[in-house]
């Protein structure tokens, strides 16, 4: 019996130990990403989500419609599932692979980026509501701000 809360009470200190989105860098990658909107007269919807498919922070900018406010979150709730970047599932459309695509359900446009720390998957960024190149870019400027990666 002992051992066993022994092994539960390690388990805890190791799940609370790893990295973890948090709010100075959610605010961060916000900011870098509204910056660079603002920069390129761009209006955009940013939804932070962690790991865990939570939302740590979202923005939508004026003038952005619930269109791309939506995709933005949907964007970012496909990153974090799978761990990689929606441009993946936007080449595969474009290679005619639509299984993959229907089957995973995400969107098949650029914009959601995920955010990792020391080679581990903290969340996503999802971007929506100028060209979706320009929405991938504008989510790398937020993990950059934020001093994190876009890749392991």
């Amino acid at each position: 019996m002992i051992s066993a809360l022994a092994a539960a009470a390690l388990a805890l200190t190791v799940q609370t130990d790893a990295p973890r989105l948090n709010a100075d860098s959610t605010l961060a990658i916000i900011e870098g990403c509204k910056a660079y909107a603002e920069e390129n007269e761009l209006a955009v919807a940013i939804a932070v989500l962690d790991d865990r498919l939570k939302m740590a922070g979202y923005l939508r900018m004026d003038g952005v419609r619930q269109g791309p406010a939506d995709l933005a979150v949907k964007k970012a709730e496909y990153v974090a599932s799978w761990g990689h970047e929606t441009k993946v599932l936007a080449e595969a459309v474009g290679e005619g692979r639509l299984g993959w695509a229907m089957t995973t359900g995400g969107p098949s446009v650029e914009g959601g980026v995920p955010v990792y720390s020391d080679g581990v998957l903290l969340g996503s960024v999802g971007v929506s509501g100028a060209p979706a190149v320009e929405d991938a870019k504008c989510a790398r400027a937020g993990i950059e701000k934020a001093g994190l990666r876009d890749s392991r």
